[in-house]
């Protein structure tokens, strides 16, 4: 028996698909999970909590020192029972979860949030220059690869069964946005890589910023990668 939900989602598709695409949830018995990878590992300082759900459940914001001095912010859901307070120092290993969003000049966008069990709560002693923001995908290439004269950039779909609540067991796609601005890399993709490729990306979560009519400053998430690996075999 299956269960299927639609959603909109209709970032970077495939030309064909993008005036009527759908984002598909299946739950069945017979269902298989593909062999792909979706991890994130950070290494920095909760900048706020910003609520505690009735199941316990928290969101927060997490701050990481980037390489070039920047800062970001990322949005944490954690389900550690353990107290969160702003100035703690953090480890974790979770997914990325896209959320996809419209602006108002009709552009769309993701927003991204990262998912995890556990914190391991470290030290305050422990010096910022370790803070770390780091990302392994490993999946197809959904969309059609998009090239400008300093980027390329493309779609990556990997799949996981929701674990709890009311949508438990559903097998939930995701697509994420995968940018590439190293020069090293951008003749192999242009080159060597096409929609449907299997490859394994390692990177960071990056961000870009914006602000609509009412001057609220919304923030658009992508992986911004620099390793790329052609897988050689595809899986079912």
């Amino acid at each position: 028996m299956f269960r299927i939900v639609f959603r909109s989602n209709s970032l970077l598709l495939p030309a064909e698909c993008r005036r009527n695409s759908v984002r598909l949830f299946i739950s069945s018995e017979n269902s298989s999970k593909p062999q792909q990878v979706n991890t994130v590992e950070l290494i920095g300082k909760i900048h706020k909590h910003l609520f505690t759900l009735p199941s316990g459940y928290k969101m927060l914001i997490l701050q990481t020192k980037e390489l070039d001095n920047k800062y970001f912010y990322h949005m944490v859901g954690t389900g550690t029972t353990m107290r969160c307070e702003a100035g703690q120092r953090v480890h974790l290993i979770g997914r990325i979860c896209s959320q996809n969003y419209w602006t108002e000049e009709k552009k769309l966008r993701q927003k991204i949030v990262i998912k995890t069990g556990e914190l391991e709560f470290l030290p305050k002693s422990v010096d910022i220059q370790s803070d770390k923001n780091h990302v392994q995908l490993c999946s197809q290439i959904y969309s059609d690869i998009e090239n400008t004269r300093h980027h390329s950039a493309f779609t990556m779909t990997t799949h996981h069964t929701t674990k709890g609540g009311v949508s438990a067991g559903i097998y939930v796609a995701e697509n994420h946005r995968i940018l590439i601005r190293e020069p090293s890399l951008l003749d192999f993709v242009r080159n060597d890589l096409k929609r449907l490729d299997w490859i394994r990306i390692e990177g960071q979560i990056s961000y870009t910023f914006s602000r609509n009519s009412k001057l609220q400053l919304r923030s658009s998430g992508y992986i911004l990668a620099n390793s790329i690996t052609k897988e050689n075999t595809n899986p079912s």
